[in-house]
């Protein structure tokens, strides 16, 4: 006799029903329909009395016994954990023993078949389920241990329903445990400090939740087969600039018709969100966590039951994002950005972003050797785009802070065209342009236009290619006019020669020194004169630049602003001595309007 333990109701019943394997294996037809398989495991479809469709999964009976005591702990049925029908034990098949599972079926399969045909609205509601179903497992002290796309079910009204728990484990009271078993996670999916220090914790889960938000919001798959680049590693630039989504979502923007600035808008609430809460080292007190179902249904405009997504973003994604930066502050989505744009930092993770009262009130030895005065503050209590009524007013305390340098060059691979490549950067950890101001207007149908005339508006950078080359330029908004609508106004800037009399005058706008041409020419006559006079003979010319900006946030009663950037540039020429590059800057910027 097989027994088969059933739980009926959303409690675990004392009761069970029992069922023979025979009567399993006739509504299984045999095991003749194979739904899924995994690395220790085979999914079938079984039809049984009272339950109808299930999913029947067999596995080796040493993950079984692992697996049943994950389940004993969900007392609860979650609406989003795919329910635990029952077991069959004591089944044998082939060379070892194994055991069967039961679980509800889900007719759609998983998010990883489907994640190219759903609609933003899903989409949205998919993330909110997934950060529910972690949010309980974490408060039962059950970690996942393989959050992946092809683990995410969707039922016949595409409801997320998570499953496979056979990587799963229950944590002691403590926050971590160090992991003595086999590697948890999937590549792609994997948490980089989990891979460092062997140490599984709720963060990793997270991490997790973060790629596959990733995936949510540009259709991509968590490794690229083609060229073996991870989405997160492909998204980085992405995540900490955000003005880089047109070109990392342009196959989705074709297949899903949606345009590009209300993406970058989505992504850049999902950034802005971000910088509220950064990732701690395991073991610190303030460990990452979900906060309850209560605060993110409230977040996201869902009923408690979890039953009805009501956010509405079909027409209008501005109204999502703005949705999806509530509830990254209380929910996880800031949790899993930052979690992804920090990997590989240190321990403790980035310095927290502080607003410019925060910055104002701490001392030196305060700031010294903490990172924070490499950052631009931000902003708390904000509204969603800009709130700033016609008018003319003065910007000043404008900052820009780089956060991705990527430089235009031939790949290291041979005839590879010539493409934005990524750079290491070799002088300091970053920059920022501090202290810029001047006139800003806004026009009665809402476009901006800025003119730089003052501050701190150059900062000089190396960054080296994959390939080795060292590539120089100045990073500058010298005499920038841009102008616009909020989402995305920009314009041209001057470019001054790195190592030219336009640079050593601060403010590029003096005469030359005659030091460019203070050189000794050689005697003419020589094979090599075109050569040395292009190396002796300087030409310390100016060049432009464009820029473009989105606002993302505004705080109306202190005029304060924030928004994310992205400038191309041309690198130095050494004084004409070289052909120059063209640099592409992204980063975030902050403003105070008088």
């Amino acid at each position: 006799m097989k027994w088969f333990l059933c739980f009926t109701d959303d409690k675990v019943a004392d009761e069970t029903s029992t069922f023979t394997w025979e009567e399993i294996r006739k509504g299984s037809n045999n095991l003749s329909t194979q739904i899924g398989c995994g690395g220790f495991s085979t999914v079938y479809l079984a039809r049984l009395p009272v339950f109808g469709l299930t999913a029947l999964k067999i596995q080796p009976t040493r993950f079984h016994h692992q697996e049943l005591k994950i389940w004993s702990r969900l007392t609860t049925v979650h609406p989003n954990i795919v329910k635990f029908i029952g077991e069959c034990s004591n089944y044998t098949h082939g060379s070892e023993d194994e055991h069967a599972l039961l679980f509800e079926y889900a007719s759609n399969g998983t998010l990883y078949e489907k994640l190219q045909h759903l609609t933003w609205k899903t989409r949205t509601k998919i993330a909110f389920q997934l950060a529910s179903a972690l949010e309980y497992l974490h408060s039962i002290q059950i970690i996942h241990g393989d959050i992946k796309a092809s683990n995410i079910l969707l039922d016949q009204h595409l409801n997320c329903k998570l499953c496979d728990f056979g990587s799963a484990t229950a944590l002691p009271a403590a926050a971590t445990k160090k992991v003595t078993m086999m590697m948890m996670g999937s590549h792609g999916y994997v948490d980089p400090d989990y891979l460092k220090k062997g140490l599984v914790s709720k963060k990793s889960d997270i991490y997790s939740y973060g790629v596959v938000l990733l995936q949510l919001i540009t259709g991509r798959e968590a490794v690229c087969l083609k060229r073996g680049e991870k989405l997160s590693h492909f998204m980085a630039p992405v995540l900490n600039g955000v003005m880089g989504l047109e070109e990392a979502l342009v196959s989705a923007k074709k297949k899903r018709g949606i345009e590009v600035c209300k993406l970058r808008t989505m992504a850049a609430s999902l950034q802005a969100a971000a910088t509220f809460m950064q990732p701690t080292k395991v073991g610190h007190s303030n460990r990452l966590h979900l906060k309850s179902s209560q605060s993110l249904s409230k977040a996201f405009g869902v009923e408690p039951a979890g039953a009805r997504v009501t956010c509405s973003i079909q027409s209008d994604l501005k109204d999502f994002a703005q949705k999806c930066t509530d509830a990254a502050k209380i929910a996880g989505f800031a949790l899993a950005t930052s979690a992804l744009v920090v990997s590989g930092a240190s321990a403790e993770g980035s310095p927290k972003r502080l607003t410019f009262d925060e910055i104002q009130s701490k001392t030196y030895l305060e700031v010294k050797g903490t990172g924070t005065a490499n950052q631009c503050p931000t902003i708390e209590g904000g509204v969603n785009g800009f709130a700033v009524k016609p008018g003319k007013y003065n910007a000043k305390k404008f900052c820009l802070e780089p956060t991705s340098f990527t430089v235009k060059a031939e790949g290291v691979s041979k005839n590879s065209a010539p493409d934005f490549q990524k750079t290491k950067l070799m002088t300091r950890l970053t920059y920022t342009l501090d202290e810029i101001e001047g006139p800003l207007e806004v026009s009665p149908d809402g476009t901006i236009k800025f003119e730089e005339k003052d501050g701190i508006d150059y900062a000089a950078v190396t960054v080296q290619l994959p390939g080795g080359e060292r590539v120089p330029f100045l990073f500058t908004v010298k005499q920038l006019v841009a102008s616009g609508p909020p989402e995305s106004f920009g314009g041209e800037f001057l470019v001054p020669s790195y190592r030219g009399s336009s640079f050593l005058d601060p403010k590029g706008r003096g005469g030359s020194t005659g030091y460019d041409n203070a050189v000794a020419l050689p005697a003419g006559g020589r094979g090599d004169e075109e050569e040395l006079a292009k190396e002796n003979v300087k030409n310390a010319a100016s060049s432009t630049g464009k820029i473009t900006l989105s606002v993302t946030s505004t705080k109306p009663e202190t005029g304060e602003v924030i928004g994310v950037f992205e400038s191309i540039q041309p690198s130095d020429t050494d004084l004409g001595a070289k052909a120059p590059k063209d640099v592409k800057i992204q980063g975030v910027w902050y403003a105070q309007l008088e």
